[in-house]
């Protein structure tokens, strides 16, 4: 029993002793138990020489009653110790966003990250024309000037209770052809040609400056009116795209081409316009049937080697249908054209399939004549 008695209180004191161990460092504080420095600003406070460690977050003056412990964390430099504040805004995120709503964000967030905390715009949510409401004031913001050219002016940080508001489309305009972002813009007032086609990432490749640039417009009676204006930089300059219009850039392949650009309504309807297929397909018999970008260099061998020609492909009778319909066997000498598509049969009979009707023949004769040697006689 005094063994058992003994061997508890060693127990008993091991623990205490350790736990004195690991709370010794801050008796040896000649400052514990007080503050141990005096407070600078919200966040900053410079410590007593050869303070190092604190009790508590009271000793720091607390906290206000406005802010969210939860989000402080503390830090310790050579001679000050930082108390960091997690700091989160209240905006507002209205309009034509796939998510309206009230979203909390950090200091560091611009206007395209609560667009974006809002599920971005929706299919009509204006892209260029988005609101800035701050303290009475409004400001206009182009997030697609931001986001295409890196403009930060049009993409500030936001503050406390900003509401941010993404109004419907207005007024939207068509470019088509080779441009370098081809689709539809968004317009508040008549702009120059030549700044819808900066907009539009200025011409591309296949661009026919030869050619006259064509408008397709509706007056208010709905009568179209084709207007041809040249594509010299003092014509763009001069002549301002209005709502509604369709622009067509000429493309070099499709200069001795005539169109009715028969338009049934501008610009949000399903419309035809003329457009430029630099694709060749090939279909058929292939691996991966479908779309190949157009290559001055190659002819048809080439072009069913890259769609991986299978095994039973009638590679001898491709046929070849022209962007026009008209359709021909291929010779392996012609010369394609961007929208050709190729047509690789399968062969009707293979060796295989040969040789397993043969031997289905073989089999049925072998039992006819079987059965005619024993039973015919």
């Amino acid at each position: 029993m005094t063994r058992n008695f003994f061997i508890k209180n060693f127990i008993i004191f091991t623990v205490c002793f350790s736990y004195l161990l690991s709370t010794m460092p801050l008796f040896a504080q000649s400052g514990f138990g007080q503050a141990i420095g005096r407070r600078k600003n919200n966040s900053s406070y410079t410590t007593k020489k050869d303070v190092t460690s604190f009790s508590s977050e009271e000793e720091l003056g607390g906290f206000n009653n406005e802010e969210n412990m939860s989000n402080r964390s503390i830090t310790q430099n050579e001679n000050s110790v930082v108390v960091q504040t997690q700091v989160y805004y209240n905006v507002h995120v209205l309009g034509d966003v796939s998510s309206p709503g009230i979203y909390r964000i950090f200091p560091s967030e611009r206007i395209s990250d609560a667009v974006t905390r809002a599920g971005g715009e929706a299919q009509n949510g204006s892209k260029r024309f988005v609101q800035l409401k701050r303290r009475g004031e409004n400001k206009l913001l182009d997030l697609m000037d931001y986001r295409l050219n890196g403009n930060l002016d049009q993409n500030p940080y936001l503050m406390d209770n900003d509401v941010v508001l993404v109004p419907i489309k207005k007024g939207e305009v068509r470019i088509e052809g080779p441009v370098n972002r081809p689709g539809v813009y968004e317009i508040l007032k008549p702009i120059t040609l030549a700044r819808l086609v900066n907009l539009a990432g200025n011409f591309a490749s296949g661009f026919s400056s030869l050619e006259s640039i064509r408008v397709i417009r509706y007056d208010d009676q709905e009568q179209k009116k084709v207007i041809e204006i040249a594509s010299d930089k003092n014509s763009l300059s001069k002549f301002f795209v209005q709502k509604g219009d369709v622009i067509i850039i000429p493309h070099v392949l499709l200069a001795k081409n005539k169109f009715d650009y028969d338009l049934k309504r501008i610009p949000g309807d399903n419309i035809f316009y003329p457009t430029i297929d630099d694709n060749i397909y090939v279909i058929g018999d292939v691996a991966q049937p479908g779309p190949y970008s157009f290559i001055p260099q190659y002819n048809v061998r080439q072009y069913i080697n890259m769609a991986g020609p299978y095994k039973n492909s009638r590679t001898k009778r491709v046929k070849i249908i022209n962007r026009d319909g008209q359709i021909k066997f291929a010779t392996g000498k012609e010369s394609l054209n961007p929208g050709d598509t190729i047509i690789v049969p399968e062969k009707v009979v293979t060796w295989s399939k040969f040789l397993t009707y043969f031997s289905s023949l073989s089999s049925v004769a072998l039992t006819s004549f079987v059965f005619w040697d024993r039973f015919g006689n």
